[in-house]
């Protein structure tokens, strides 16, 4: 389990947001839960094989095509 935040401009953070699902569940086979925090930012709450879930934080890191989130958070364990 991994909770993974990302901070970055509304616009980007959405863009993300609409890749999620193709790269978490249908590339990954993880589980993926995601939630807009009051400060702007994206938490996600990801479950699934260690491998996959690695691989997913690498794409959150170099992100979707054209884009990149300032900062990204990252918390094992807990969901």
């Amino acid at each position: 389990q991994v909770t993974i935040k990302l901070e970055g401009q509304q616009a980007t953070l959405e863009y993300y947001k609409r890749n999620l699902q193709v790269e978490a569940v249908f590339n990954r086979g993880l589980k993926l839960r995601w939630k807009r925090l009051t400060d702007g930012c994206l938490e996600m709450g990801c479950e699934g094989d260690s491998n996959r879930l690695k691989s997913f934080l690498r794409w959150c890191y170099n992100g979707p095509p054209l884009d990149r989130a300032e900062k990204v958070s990252v918390t094992w364990g807990s969901i």
